[in-house]
C-alpha cells in the first residue's frame, strides 16, 4: 500500500512539474508572438515611410525618403529585401 502512495506522489510531482514547464512554454511562444507582431508593425511603418510620393513644383514625382548604397551590389541586395519584406509584411 505503501508503494502506492509513494506512486500517486511521485506521478502527482511529475504532472505538477510537466504543468509548470507547460505555462513557461506558453508564457515563451506569447511573448515571441508578441515581439513577432510588434517587428510586423515596425517593417509595415517603416516600408510605409519609404513608399510616401510628393510632387515638386515643377510637377516631378519623387520619394522624400531614400536608402542609398555606394555599392552597386549592396543596393541590389537591399531591392532584394526591401521587396521580400513589402511581400511577407502583408
Amino acid at each position: 500500500m505503501n508503494k502506492t502512495i509513494e506512486t500517486i506522489k511521485v506521478l502527482e510531482e511529475f504532472a505538477d512539474e510537466q504543468i509548470q514547464q507547460k505555462k513557461e512554454v506558453q508564457r515563451q511562444l506569447d511573448e515571441i508572438k508578441l515581439q513577432y507582431e510588434k517587428l510586423q508593425e515596425c517593417v509595415q511603418s517603416f516600408l510605409q515611410i519609404l513608399k510616401i510620393q510628393e510632387e515638386s513644383d515643377s510637377g516631378r514625382v519623387f520619394h522624400p525618403t531614400t536608402i542609398s548604397s555606394c555599392r552597386a551590389y549592396d543596393l541590389e541586395r537591399i531591392n532584394t529585401l526591401l521587396n521580400q519584406m513589402d511581400g511577407l509584411s502583408k
